[in-house]
């Protein structure tokens, strides 16, 4: 009786359960023992400022940057709720992380198996991306979980057409397009794969007529809101001059470059063979149509970004494909599953993600757990009264991330000691980002009576972000420096 392929069946699924949700645990908690730090960059804490604000004003100073308001009001939760701490921020990140990977062991399981299940899992966990995303106070996480749902629920439609589906997937959709501009390109693509659905009949028409209306209508106002930001940048300029290429894009996508050619191969392929089956007058499969909705959304995001970059101004697309990721790693898992040997090519893929993966997950940990300490030590030296003044030389620290480090102090940006050596108050702390005091500006701060301290040197608050689209960490040094008043000038 216990021999019986039903109980050997049973035994396997649940052996298979068990070890799919440990793998999911520890790569779960692999990042979540990072969000204990307090060392933003100015994105971070941009969302910190707006966080704290209440509602109203938070959609109104949102409606005047570029991203719309979803994250910053889930953050907002978290923060009413956890208060103000390091960790509440980076748990913005964390959790949709840990409810996509919660989707991967059960729906993404039970739907398209095991191989596709953890295709998503390893690959939304050790990629370069991921490390970054799943944990930074942004609403790239948030992103990927809403667009991923309404990637799911557009297959349930496919599947089953249920009223529920239709709803699950006009929500999803709308929460990914008020979380980023880019995601609501993404999702779009979707609606578009919904229109074959258009010759089933009047009662398919009906549905995808209220979709669309009902999408448009609770979209319009931030479809504005969108289009003054379009102009306004056009008008006022920007900051970003390189374009990135295509092929910057998709590699960004997969984190590793081998993998992104694999991807390319195994999409190639599988697109190829589809259609060939369709062809001969084979039907696609919900499956095969669920791949080409995501690689039209994959393609067309990123030709949509590249052409608006050339035609507005110059946006960093190979970030903002984040959202899309899990969406490809399952499309890459779909491929897999597929194939010969498919067993062994997937332990194959996730030992390579393994390899790659785990230790550039342990540079970052180790460089996030100095980065906290230099900071922690750096908060620690300076001691400002309630006279004080503080100068930077780094525009970003000027921006958004004195406000979350000394709420109470006013500060100001400065490039050079000329400004700070005609301060007419008596105590001043100056953080100067990358390069030290010379000899000659401390004898100019002495001719001006002031005496000047180095109280620290080291990691500070945040790193230095490289490469042409600001994407490559670099270690950054500070100098903090307290200067006083003197009553006379010093030698």
């Amino acid at each position: 009786m216990n021999s019986s392929p039903r109980i050997r069946s049973q035994r396997h699924q649940m052996i298979q359960t068990v070890l799919l949700s440990v793998y999911s645990l520890v790569l779960f908690g692999v990042h979540f023992i990072r969000i204990f730090d307090n060392s933003f960059w100015g994105d971070e804490s941009y969302t910190i400022q707006l966080v704290k604000m209440n509602f109203f004003r938070m959609c109104f100073t949102t409606a005047k940057d570029v991203h719309p308001p979803l994250y910053y009001f889930f953050t907002q939760i978290l923060y009413f709720i956890l208060g103000d701490h390091g960790c509440t921020y980076h748990l913005s990140a964390v959790i949709p992380y840990g409810i996509l990977l919660l989707l991967a062991c059960t729906v993404i399981r039970r739907w398209f198996g095991m191989i596709p299940a953890v295709v998503v899992i390893t690959l939304s966990s050790l990629t370069s991306s991921a490390l970054i995303y799943n944990v930074e106070a942004r609403m790239y996480s948030l992103g990927a979980l809403c667009v991923l749902a309404a990637y799911l629920a557009f297959y349930q439609i496919y599947r089953q057409n249920r009223v529920f589906d239709w709803y699950i997937f006009g929500f999803t959709s709308l929460c990914a397009a008020y979380t980023h501009y880019y995601a609501l390109i993404s999702v779009a693509f979707f609606y578009l794969m919904l229109l074959p659905l258009w010759r089933k009949g009047a009662a398919f028409r009906k549905r995808i007529i209220r979709l669309y209306a009902v999408t448009v209508l609770s979209y319009i106002v931030w479809l504005y809101v969108l289009y003054r930001a379009f102009r306004r940048t056009i008008n006022d300029g920007w900051w970003l001059y390189d374009i990135a290429t295509f092929s910057e894009c998709w590699n960004f996508l997969w984190g590793f470059r081998w993998l992104a050619i694999i991807a390319l191969v195994s999409f190639v392929c599988y697109a190829g063979i589809s259609l060939l089956h369709a062809h001969k007058g084979t039907a696609l499969f919900n499956e095969n149509i669920l791949f080409f909705a995501g690689l039209l959304s994959m393609i067309g995001t990123i030709l949509i970004g590249l052409l608006l970059s050339n035609l507005i101004r110059p946006f960093i697309v190979p970030r903002y494909l984040f959202p899309l990721a899990p969406v490809a790693y399952l499309m890459l898992g779909l491929c897999i599953k597929d194939l010969p040997w498919k067993e062994v090519l997937t332990a194959l893929l996730v030992t390579l993600v393994l390899l790659w993966g785990v230790p550039e997950w342990l540079q970052t940990y180790q460089h996030e757990r100095a980065l906290d300490a230099g900071t922690a030590q750096a908060l620690s030296c300076i001691t400002p009264s309630q006279n004080a003044f503080i100068y930077t030389n780094d525009s970003a620290i000027g921006w958004s991330l004195m406000g979350y480090y000394f709420p109470d102090i006013p500060y100001d940006h400065t490039t050079t000691v000329d400004e700070i050596a005609s301060f007419s108050g008596s105590e001043l702390w100056c953080i100067w980002m990358e390069t030290p005091f010379t000899d000659a500006d401390r004898t100019l701060l002495s001719a001006h009576h002031f005496s000047c301290e180095e109280v620290y040197s080291g990691l500070f608050m945040k790193d230095t972000f490289t490469g042409r689209f600001f994407t490559d960490a670099k270690e950054q040094i500070f100098y903090i420096y307290k200067v006083t008043k003197t009553t006379e000038a010093l030698p």
